[in-house]
């Protein structure tokens, strides 16, 4: 793992996608962290909102806007990234949850998604946005995973993602959402 702990967002930047949540749950972290977030922008004034919120962050928060990532760069970029920070208000799958854990990179998401216990099964955390703090603390504790234990950390997400990916009740539920997206066309 990098120092300081590198942490990336890949979602549109909407309300929905709460990446305003993302950012205050960053304000009590004293870890260094550099937070980079990928992604179009669909909302002005939430933008706008969200840029107030990058001024007011700690020192050791510095906060990056990459714009858009090209699909065959995403997993690149996950890689390149030590945990997936996704407080989504609401996922029926979670594509870049799944995408995240295929490259091996831990998540921090929201408990609005399917993907739950990742605590349990030593992949991440899905937290509920009630608790705020919370996320901070997970993000306090995923910078202190060092060493071999932070690269077998990453085994178990990856093996985690295949053994999801063989899934019958998982790939049933990802053919029905893109069925149901190409029928709205």
């Amino acid at each position: 793992r990098g120092d300081p702990l590198r942490i990336c967002s890949i979602s549109r930047i909407s309300p929905m996608k709460n990446l305003e949540f993302a950012l205050r749950s960053l304000a009590p972290v004293r870890c260094p962290v550099v937070f980079d977030i990928y992604g179009p922008l669909e909302d002005a004034t939430y933008w706008t909102t969200c840029l107030t919120l990058m001024k007011e962050l700690p020192p050791s928060v510095s906060v990056h806007y990459h714009g858009p990532v090209e699909h065959d760069e995403v997993d690149e970029v996950l890689q390149a990234h030590d945990l997936f920070l996704f407080p989504t208000r609401g996922e029926n799958f979670g594509h870049a949850i799944f995408e995240s854990m295929r490259a091996g990179t831990p998540v921090l998401i929201a408990d609005t998604t399917p993907w739950r216990n990742l605590e349990a099964l030593g992949v991440g955390w899905d937290l509920p946005l009630s608790d705020p703090d919370a996320f901070g603390a997970a993000v306090e504790a995923a910078s202190a995973v060092e060493g071999s234990a932070y690269l077998e950390w990453r085994k178990r997400v990856q093996a985690y993602a295949l053994v999801m990916s063989a899934d019958p009740a998982v790939v049933e539920a990802s053919r029905r959402l893109f069925q149901g997206a190409s029928a709205t066309k």
